[in-house]
């Protein structure tokens, strides 16, 4: 394996093909223009692949500047399926953050906010988006709920029923 030439993108490249710069360039740029649009916009992966089509026919202007030597072939055109592909793509390729460290870029975030003070209503409303955040990545502090009986003693079926309601309920937010 010692010696053997590699592609832009670290493959190994077979001896008897040319390396094609123009594909690799050409995924680069699909893969960072539909992060862009995704994390803009939300739109579907199928609006995504018309934008992207269209910018590679010349007919409109892209979000991420297309890079120097970038052509596109004249019938060119991405599906909506390529562009699930690039965002899974472009998102492995950005640094992931411990759940830690997310925690410590939120506190520091409320700090900020409350130190701001400008608006109670929009300090309620990023706390609340902090807090959506903080349960869909996971990283909450578990909750501890009690499972005892009455005075302590074992729990009956009703009691764990009970119980499995309140966590329910925990989960879902509706008991904060």
């Amino acid at each position: 394996m010692k010696g053997r030439k590699r592609n832009k993108d670290g493959t190994l490249r077979n001896n008897n093909k040319a390396a094609v710069v123009g594909l690799s360039l050409r995924a680069r740029w699909v893969e960072d223009e539909v992060l862009r649009i995704k994390l803009k916009t939300g739109f579907a992966f199928t609006v995504i692949a018309e934008h992207i089509t269209k910018v590679g026919r010349g007919q409109e202007q892209p979000s991420v500047p297309l890079p120097e030597g970038l052509t596109f072939p004249k019938d060119y055109s991405v599906t909506g399926q390529h562009c699930g592909v690039a965002l899974t793509a472009a998102l492995a390729r950005l640094p992931k953050v411990s759940a830690e460290e997310w925690r410590d870029v939120d506190t520091e975030r409320l700090e900020q906010l409350y130190g701001a003070a400008i608006n109670v209503n929009d300090i309620t409303e990023a706390r609340g988006a902090l807090r959506d955040k903080s349960k869909l990545l996971g990283y909450q502090a578990p909750t501890k709920i009690e499972a005892t009986g009455k005075d302590g003693g074992a729990l009956t079926i009703e009691g764990v029923d009970a119980l499995l309601a309140r966590v329910r309920a925990k989960r879902e937010g509706k008991d904060e």
